[in-house]
């Protein structure tokens, strides 16, 4: 069995040694191969690496420059990291993903992201269907990590509608049928052709 933990972080520094301590006694605790952090920055994982657990894991890359950002740990092999930003970001969110081999079972490919947040509800769900999009044609993948998603969704199925199996249902769909999201109205082109007189 693959065992997977994500996690974000939060980027305060409010009792940040604490916190680093409790993550790292959750991932102790747990035994995942994979580990998926969001929000993290470089004074936290500095403070993370200073736990055993968190030292067995080969860990990807942090952009250069980057505030916060995510990260991918693996005690498996894993293949070089793709890190892609967003086009429609203005929080500076990307997508990490990587692909995982286990020695009982077949590569998955896996992906993290902390999407766009507060009310940007369009560019947050045009990034996880981007994400969604991105996994290989064939094989298995996993889309992990801060999806950010608030009430708008919800809101937008309707009082009766908007249930959390709903707004679950949802974005399976949107990622099942291959949707494509726009961010503004203008954007919009209809699949259906024009009828003729």
């Amino acid at each position: 069995m693959l065992r997977i933990l994500t996690y974000n972080i939060w980027f305060s520094h409010h009792q940040l040694d604490r916190r680093m301590a409790a993550i790292a006694h959750a991932v102790a605790k747990n035994e995942p191969h994979v580990v998926c952090f969001q929000e993290m920055t470089d004074i936290h994982f500095s403070a993370l690496r200073q736990h055993a657990a968190i030292q067995k894991f080969a860990w990807t890359d942090p952009p250069r420059g980057a505030r916060y950002y995510t990260l991918i740990g693996s005690t498996l092999p894993m293949t070089p990291p793709r890190r892609e930003p967003f086009n429609n970001t203005g929080m500076d969110r990307d997508l990490l993903s990587t692909t995982i081999t286990p020695a009982d079972g077949p590569p998955l490919h896996v992906a993290t992201s902390h999407f766009e947040s507060l009310d940007f509800v369009r560019k947050r769900a045009k990034q996880i269907a981007t994400a969604f999009e991105s996994a290989p044609a064939a094989g298995d993948a996993l889309v992990c990590g801060d999806t950010n998603v608030n009430e708008e969704l919800g809101k937008s199925l309707g009082k009766r509608g908007g249930s959390f199996e709903n707004t679950e249902r949802a974005f399976l769909i949107i990622a099942d049928n291959k949707i494509t999201l726009v961010e503004k109205k203008s954007e919009f082109q209809s699949n259906k052709k024009k009828e003729t007189s």
